[in-house]
């Protein structure tokens, strides 16, 4: 979340997508309290499901940003996540909406 704070600090997200475990509200909750505007955080809808993994994830994220026809996007994880969150995000966006373009950022582990 601090990571994607910071993105948008600098100015190079106007928006924050977040979707997955343990839920929107949580998340929206803990990005408010590091100072981001709620217009600037936006829910990403994953499908019914009775688990979450990265795949559903992926699938989500890419389906909105192509709804919203984003032309960029910085997937941000926890390290030991980061790059599997990204080479899935790619390989769904090369199947599904290959025009946008994606970036990784490391995101920091949280231990708490």
């Amino acid at each position: 979340m601090s990571a994607a704070r910071d993105l948008l600090n600098k100015c190079l997200v106007s928006k924050i997508a977040k979707s997955g475990f343990p839920g929107f509200e949580l998340w929206k909750q803990r990005l408010n309290e590091l100072s981001v505007c709620s217009n600037c955080i936006q829910g990403v809808s994953v499908k019914d499901t009775l688990t979450l993994n990265t795949l559903i994830e992926a699938e989500a994220l890419i389906r909105f940003a192509k709804s919203k026809s984003y032309s960029s996007i910085y997937i941000v994880a926890a390290p030991f996540q980061q790059l599997r969150a990204f080479m899935t995000s790619v390989t769904v966006a090369l199947r599904e909406y290959p025009i946008v373009k994606l970036y990784s950022e490391v995101g920091i582990h949280y231990h708490g």
